[in-house]
């Protein structure tokens, strides 16, 4: 897309049998250690790595571009993440790892908790949701843009209007597609800012 190449990983589900955090975040590292290893076959440059997803995808991608720990046990590092996109993501505990680890809002698995540590190599974050979002999700997001700013860290934000939780994604590629000018335009600004032999 515009000048992009696009990989789309998926991850193993809740529902599948013996599957629980943190299989989840391991699968996306996974996914990202591939694209680094592979992405010159396809034309692609894996200094440039954007890392995105909607929903469930957009936590796991903060997540994953936060926790270090995930990309070290593949061999990689969030030095290889050129920036972080997440998409309607839940910026808390998500949901489904609360219930499992009877864990709170806040803790090791809520892309929040480490927004507030500074000093650390955390890629630039543009961080979006929709107006009609699930509830709360506006607010979590709002915060973790703040959050990330207030300890160092370059993100943005941006309220999608007209869109809802589901809209937000569905008209990707459509004519009045915001998403991926939104993103577009981020990772323009990055790119002519950094020089040619760094990562932005």
């Amino acid at each position: 897309a515009r000048g992009y190449v696009v990989d789309n990983a998926n991850y193993r589900l809740k529902k599948m049998a013996g599957v629980a955090a943190p299989a989840y975040m391991e699968d996306v590292a996974r996914a990202i250690r591939w694209i680094r290893q592979n992405s010159t076959h396809v034309m692609g440059d894996n200094r440039r790595i954007y890392v995105t997803g909607h929903s469930a995808g957009g936590y796991l991608a903060a997540i994953v571009c936060l926790d270090k720990r995930y990309l070290n046990a593949v061999d990689s590092s969030l030095t290889d993440i050129a920036a972080c996109l997440p998409i309607s993501g839940q910026m808390q505990t998500h949901n489904t790892i609360r219930k499992e680890l009877s864990l709170g809002p806040e803790s090791e698995y809520a892309p929040l908790w480490y927004a507030g540590q500074s000093g650390q190599p955390f890629p630039p974050f543009f961080i979006c949701a929709a107006d009609s979002d699930i509830k709360g999700r506006v607010d979590q997001n709002i915060q973790m843009k703040e959050r990330l700013q207030q300890s160092g860290y370059k993100a943005e934000y941006q309220t999608m209007p007209n869109r809802n939780h589901t809209t937000i994604v569905k008209k990707a590629g459509s004519a009045d597609d915001q998403i991926l000018d939104a993103f577009v335009r981020f990772v323009h600004n990055l790119e002519i800012n950094t020089p040619n032999n760094q990562s932005p």
